[in-house]
């Protein structure tokens, strides 16, 4: 917020002309506010709260307390730089989107502002879905925007695309659906009223019908509405027939409409406005989305409910963009809907690693996919797991691509291990998914052997080197390709170190098996008799611990040197 030694002055003066009197301030400039006295316990606050955001921008609380001090002194430019700042960072609530537009509008001076108010206005929608601020944004349009004034073919296009916007967003919602109906409704009868026209009548008896088959909750004041408007409208169906009801279909969809209303009602009143965000709101929204989808009806705007009411509850925007995925399979929704939750959730390395695997599917560029993985990787992720998710989503991306994207994958396998090794050092995962799937990618999309057998040698020169698990992946590795001669030389080179949690016996044990499987006679021979021996001490250790035979490693070597491979 306030990083820089040039905007930290600049700062420091608006302050102190402010609390000289001699500052004002608005959504625009400080000058369009009246005159307003700074406290010295604001310009303390003001100082305290942007050292804090400047250590840490991720501090949302102090986000919100830095806006809310500059928006009660009036300090119009830094208070709008102070909201960029924070929406940069986080996803806006509704009453957050209110009070920054709600200034924005009361400092509209000029026709230029409109096209900027506008923007604003679409990315608040964006955030968590709201009917309040879709009407706000509506009216807005409305009443401002130029072109929507001019009447034209290409305002009322623009109109009726963006209700059509807020319809799919929010038109849904059983309780607060019905307003973005009324705006859109309304705007198609005035055009109706300035030129009266069968095409423009069948435009708001359109609106109509389709509002009627939705299950809203005041779908019998909608229908009553609705024949009151076709008895009055000249030149319709029902003009001066006070006893004309609405066709079979209308009738049947709004019955259906109805219906499915009155189930979901109960549902409703669980969620209702004013609820504590807690455990037991949690659990009414789940059973809601259960219903809707037993229902086979679109839950979209149940589950938007949800996130908006609990934002930071990761596995919420998992089960919606799943839902996303299995029902509605638009790519562009997908990838929104994923867009928003890693930036409710960012230390969250499953949404991210899911967002990285939907992008892919819906054949975005590499370099958008690039982009996204480097995000993943500056979020904060917090533990190991969290990251292993991102790296594998952006390897499986880059191997798909095959050997034009080779030199992009093997950087991208030594980029993950070194920030792996460097965010975790002490860690060691014993199912080896990175180091497996790296050689696996050296020697299936490279076709380089040496290169892959070099990740596996790396790795038994660290601390894996020390577990048996380590030694069999290898090993595993080799078998997987045929290579029976490898096989047995890292056998002959492991079976007789000393590795933690009695691994000496387990790979003994394993030699023996393989040669079983694989080996001649004589291999089985040999290694019954010198690897067995191994396997034998090792079991009367643990059960009668008798003096250890100080010249069976000397008998194994010799042994090594001696069978054939």
């Amino acid at each position: 917020m306030a990083g820089d030694p040039e905007r930290a002055d600049a700062g420091d003066e608006e302050m102190a002309e402010a609390g000289s009197g001699g500052s004002d301030g608005s959504s625009g400039s400080d000058s369009d506010f009246e005159e307003l006295t700074i406290s010295p316990e604001d310009t303390e606050l003001l100082m305290k709260l942007e050292q804090q955001l400047q250590d840490n921008p991720s501090l949302y609380d102090s986000h919100v307390q830095y806006i809310e001090v500059l928006r009660r002194c009036k300090m119009g430019s830094r208070l709008h730089e102070a909201r960029q700042a924070m929406h940069a960072a986080f996803p806006l609530t509704e009453a957050l989107w209110f009070d920054w537009l709600s200034d924005e509008i009361e400092g509209l001076s000029e026709a230029e502002d409109v096209p900027r108010i506008e923007a604003l206005m679409d990315e608040a929608v964006q955030d968590y879905l709201s009917v309040p601020l879709w009407v706000q944004y509506l009216e807005f349009v409305r009443e401002f925007d130029p072109e929507v004034q001019a009447g034209g073919a290409a305002g009322r296009a623009r109109m009726r695309d963006l209700c059509e916007r807020a319809l799919t967003a929010g038109g849904l919602h059983v309780t607060d659906g019905s307003r973005l109906w009324a705006v859109y409704r309304e705007y198609e009868q005035g055009l109706l009223e300035e030129q009266a026209s069968e095409e423009q009548a069948e435009r708001v008896r359109g609106l109509w019908t389709r509002q009627l088959q939705v299950p809203l909750a005041d779908g019998p004041d909608t229908l009553a509405a609705y024949l009151a408007w076709e008895r009055s409208t000249r030149g319709g169906p029902g003009a001066g027939d006070e006893a004309w009801q609405a066709p079979a279909a209308v009738q049947q969809g709004y019955a259906k409409a109805q219906q499915a209303a009155e189930l979901r009602q109960p549902y409703e009143e669980s969620v209702a406005a004013g609820k504590p965000a807690g455990a037991d709101l949690l659990a009414a929204y789940m059973a809601y989305v259960k219903v809707e989808e037993r229902a086979g009806d679109p839950g979209r705007a149940v589950y938007e409910r949800a996130v908006a009411a609990f934002p930071v509850t990761h596995y919420l925007w998992l089960q919606y963009a799943r839902y996303l995925e299995a029902h509605l399979k638009i790519g562009s929704v997908v990838n929104a809907a994923y867009a928003r939750a890693v930036r409710n959730c960012p230390w969250v390395g499953q949404l991210w690693g899911r967002a990285l695997r939907a992008l892919e599917q819906s054949e975005a560029p590499e370099e958008q996919h690039a982009a996204l993985y480097d995000r993943a990787l500056a979020a904060g992720l917090q533990s190991y797991e969290d990251y292993l998710e991102v790296v594998l989503a952006r390897l499986d991306c880059l191997r798909r691509r095959g050997a034009e994207a080779l030199p992009k994958l093997r950087t991208a396998f030594r980029r993950a291990a070194d920030l792996l090794h460097s965010y975790f050092p002490d860690h060691l995962d014993r199912t080896f998914r990175l180091t497996s799937y790296w050689a696996d990618c050296e020697a299936g999309v490279g076709g380089d052997l040496a290169a892959a057998r070099g990740v596996w040698e790396a790795a038994l020169k660290g601390v894996a080197g020390r577990y048996a698990d380590t030694w069999a992946a290898f090993i595993d590795f080799e078998r997987r390709r045929g290579h029976t001669r490898e096989a047995r030389t890292l056998y002959k080179r492991c079976y007789s170190r000393r590795l933690e949690e009695g691994g000496q016996a387990l790979l003994c044990d394993a030699w023996l098996r393989f040669e079983r499987e694989e080996g001649r006679w004589a291999c089985r021979h040999h290694a019954a008799c010198f690897p067995g021996r191994l396997v034998w001490q090792q079991t009367l250790k643990f059960t009668f611990a008798p003096p250890p035979y100080t010249n069976a490693p000397l008998d194994v070597a010799c042994f090594c040197r001696s069978m054939p491979a």
